[in-house]
């Protein structure tokens, strides 16, 4: 029997029908059983403050006025564990009249080649906000005051620093970022910095995704099967009631477990342990106030501890300051983060240690057999 045209069309609208029925109740399904998951309820329990969205755009942007530590600096990053960036190639200034600038690899300062010059020393440093600079302009932050003094004191090497710290990271994100970016330096050293939110979430997160309103998880997960990544957006983490950025692991995603609390820091260390045993380059961890998982991590790991508590007291009895905030060491009243005169204070303190412990006899030696 001949099929007519009629026939053919309605078989094939029917067919289409019933696969787009089928679609559709694959898609509520996965929706459904990510709404209802123990997941979905915890990231809907997780406050968002969307006050200040965040330019994803690529582009550089060139000598903007800006509060400190704004948003427009960073971008989200390729890698899941590192979350966001520094943008590269910018240059900014805050209302205060102090320069940012990144180079063309998105760390704080000026480029650095990946292949380094014969004689030449490198140390690299990961933190946060501190190390970074949060207030102060490029030359001021303590690794930058501790190039200059270095090639001042030592001026048959060359000494390269290597500033990797973003504000609002922690020590997990810190040590992927040494990993996937850091070591293709090669760095002699690395010089590792520990401060309180260093066991919570950073500053930014992915947002969390909506399961009833967001795109098609169907997509989204024949996506994931073929190694393509949607495009997501950065949000601000929310802080908790004692002002620090949320650690409590009921609050937190799950994909982000692994990097709060003693346990993630511990993980980290190890991990920061190993690559230092493997890549072979000095290790030193520093630090403003006594922690006990800092403390009892790094006597485990046998890694080299160093904390400014006791020169930052000391300054402060000699000029007879009794509050860091809004003292001439801070940057203001309502931002502790250390001026000038605070970095100063944190480079001599490392700047002493090295040459106390032998560290740069023991650098110099290294760089002079390799050339």
């Amino acid at each position: 029997m001949a099929w007519r045209p009629r026939m053919v069309l309605s078989r094939v609208l029917l067919v289409m029908l019933s696969i787009g029925f089928a679609l559709a109740m694959v898609e509520g399904g996965l929706r459904g059983v990510e709404y209802f998951s123990d997941d979905a309820k915890r990231l809907e329990d997780l406050p968002i403050d969307e006050s200040d969205p965040i330019d994803e755009s690529d582009s550089p942007i060139s000598t903007p006025r800006v509060n400190l530590g704004r948003i427009q600096q960073i971008k989200l990053s390729d890698d899941p564990r590192i979350i966001y960036e520094l943008k590269p190639n910018l240059r900014l200034i805050d209302d205060a009249g102090k320069e940012y600038t990144t180079n063309a690899a998105g760390f704080r300062g000026p480029d650095v080649s990946v292949k380094r010059s014969p004689g030449t020393i490198r140390i690299l440093g990961l933190g946060d906000s501190v190390m970074y600079g949060n207030g102060v302009s490029d030359d001021e932050n303590f690794m930058s005051l501790l190039s200059a003094k270095l090639n001042a004191e030592y001026p048959n090497e060359s000494w390269e620093i290597i500033n990797t710290a973003v504000g609002g990271y922690n020590t997990t994100m810190e040590v992927e970022t040494l990993e996937q970016k850091g070591l293709a330096y090669e760095p002699d050293m690395v010089i590792i910095m520990f401060v309180v939110n260093d066991l919570s979430l950073p500053s930014f997160i992915r947002e969390p995704a909506d399961p009833l309103t967001s795109g098609s998880r169907l997509v989204e997960l024949v996506k994931e099967r073929v190694g393509i990544i949607a495009r997501e957006r950065l949000v601000k983490t929310p802080r908790s009631e004692t002002g620090f950025y949320i650690r409590d692991r009921e609050q937190v995603p799950p994909e982000y477990w692994h990097m709060i609390g003693p346990d993630a820091y511990r993980a980290a260390m190890r991990r920061l342990k190993a690559l230092s045993v493997e890549h072979g380059f000095e290790l030193l961890v520093i630090h403003k106030l006594d922690r006990k998982v800092v403390i009892e991590t790094s006597k485990e790991l046998e890694i080299t501890r160093l904390t400014s508590a006791r020169a930052i007291q000391e300054a402060m009895e000699e000029l007879g300051i009794e509050e860091w905030n809004g003292s001439i060491l801070s940057v203001s009243k309502t931002d502790p983060h250390p001026s000038l005169f605070g970095h100063a204070i944190y480079s001599n303190e490392i700047f002493e240690h090295l040459e106390r412990s032998g560290t740069i006899s023991r650098l110099r030696a290294r760089r002079s057999l390799i050339r």
